[in-house]
């Protein structure tokens, strides 16, 4: 087997520190630049797919129901019992559980602990619960995306690429590779111009950063973690000189944030996201002159106590149960119902938000830790008025504060044209005589693809949908026209008149 330090010695063959630019690197240099070339022509190719109409094969930014449809094939094409398709549900379970913890914990710090991703022998690519992890980043490369997002998304490209590289080695000791993600410059001027938007699951109001670590053992499989933390103080002047202190950056060096996020820190000691976040904390309190503790102010009586980080995540963790299996189960049925991709995610974000509401009527403490400070203010207004005996204007109140509460966090939320329908409104009225139930959300951007009225209303329980133009109706899977589908009628009638036998 392969030793480390002969591997990752940067040229000349003097001695390896500790900490790595994978760049420096001879053996990954070539491979990484190569990697970059071909995300810039990728992106290109997508690009002309999108100027040519063929919106269907364009990639794009986040596509919500990519698990879910990969759960719903292993199971037409392997069976409901097959190892392919439970470990196809294993893997949403796991997207699900993430995003809860991503959007429950919003404006705080997180720990997701390490999943196993197991490397092909054969194609040389990692899989992690049957998903090809190569195919995942390529797929990110999405025209639609910001630009700013379309150089991250190259970034893990060749981050992925990297890795490919490093489990192949045939390495005798563990090593790890950090990467450092922080909040997007268009994210925070997004947030500037509306404060209760997801920005791409971005939380610029806490200027958030994200921690990848992924740990390879000798045989090449890996496992991988992540921590997000507040960069409130950890700022990214605290992470370059962070990177300098590593020996990654000349003390006065800035190469900016998505450049910062491009290098991929090969540490030879095989630290974790727990020992990068006691780095940063470092810096930052010496930065700052405060002591700071997983990117937060250390209080008065608080100790920083990184041992327990793990079971404190995993505790809020299994809280949670079982709601990240309602909503895979939720993202199941919009894919069998045939849901558009870009509907789908505000769908989710609707779906997301309705359970965290429901979450602080038991818990209201944590509505600043997942929404904001004004919808705690107003949910402490609301249990105030309830305390008084004035339950007609608590009730009012707290429809106003759930109205102007955020939309959650999580990778890829937004509100994709999506808009509350009025219940006692016609349109609502009419949909729900063809089958729909609950709230009830207004398409305003995708038309109907029988008549091409932009009138589709979904459910958000399930995501069936109507057309109030046409009629046409998908319910739990199921495709039909109703009496008001002129265009369907016209087809039928012409074809009656061509099956006709000819006068005379």
């Amino acid at each position: 087997m392969a030793n480390k330090f002969e591997i990752f010695s940067p040229p000349g063959g003097q001695e390896p520190s500790r900490f790595v630019d994978s760049d420096t690197v001879p053996l990954l240099q070539p491979l990484r630049s190569e990697a970059r070339h071909y995300a810039a022509e990728k992106l290109d190719y997508n690009f002309q797919l999108l100027v040519e109409g063929r919106f269907e094969q364009v990639p794009l930014p986040m596509d919500v129901l990519g698990t879910a449809q990969r759960v719903v094939e292993t199971r037409i094409i392997y069976g409901e019992f097959s190892p392919e398709h439970l470990e196809a549900k294993q893997g949403l379970l796991l997207d699900c559980e993430r995003l809860f913890g991503e959007a429950f914990r919003k404006n705080t710090w997180e720990y997701f602990s390490e999943v196993e991703q197991i490397l092909d022998p054969v194609s040389g690519d990692y899989f992690a619960h049957g998903f090809n992890l190569s195919a995942i980043t390529e797929d990110g490369l999405s025209p639609v995306a910001e630009p700013e997002e379309q150089d991250r998304r190259s970034n893990e490209f060749v981050e992925e690429v990297t890795y490919k590289t490093i489990g192949h080695l045939g390495l005798s000791e563990t090593v790890s590779v950090q990467t450092v993600s922080q909040c997007t410059d268009w994210a925070h001027a997004a947030f500037k111009r509306d404060k209760k938007a997801s920005h791409g699951g971005y939380a610029p109001g806490i200027n958030k950063l994200m921690g990848r670590g992924v740990r390879f053992i000798p045989g090449g499989n890996r496992f991988e973690e992540q921590i997000a933390l507040s960069g409130t103080y950890i700022t990214h002047e605290v992470v370059t000189a962070t990177f300098a202190d590593m020996g990654l950056l000349k003390d006065s060096e800035d190469i900016g944030k998505t450049g910062i996020q491009g290098k991929q820190i090969i540490d030879l000691e095989g630290g974790s996201v727990i020992d990068l976040a006691k780095a940063l904390d470092k810096k930052a309190s010496e930065f700052w002159g405060v002591p700071i503790f997983m990117g937060e102010l250390l209080q008065e009586g608080q100790v920083a106590d990184y041992d327990s980080i793990a079971d404190q995540a995993e505790a809020r963790r299994q809280k949670l149960v079982p709601k990240p299996l309602e909503m895979a189960n939720y993202l199941v049925s919009l894919v069998e119902n045939g849901t558009d991709r870009g509907a789908a995610e505000g769908l989710v974000n609707n779906y997301l938000k309705q359970v965290m509401l429901d979450v602080l009527k038991y818990h209201p403490e944590e509505a600043e830790t997942m929404f904001d400070k004004e919808t705690a203010d107003g949910l402490a207004e609301v249990a105030w008025l309830r305390a008084n005996g004035q339950e007609l204007e608590a009730e009012l109140m707290l429809i106003e504060v759930e109205r102007n509460a955020p939309a959650p966090s999580f990778c890829g939320a937004g509100s994709c044209g999506l808009e509350a329908v009025n219940p006692i409104s016609p349109d609502a009225i009419l949909a729900k005589s063809l089958g729909l139930d609950g709230e009830l959300l207004h398409d305003t951007e995708r038309a109907c693809k029988i008549c091409s009225a932009k009138k589709v209303i979904y459910e958000t329980k399930k995501g069936n949908k109507v057309c109030t133009g046409c009629h046409s109706k998908q319910i739990d899977g199921k495709i039909s026209y109703g009496s008001g589908n002129q265009k369907n009628e016209l087809k039928s009638q012409n074809l009656l008149v061509k099956a006709r036998p000819a006068k005379g």
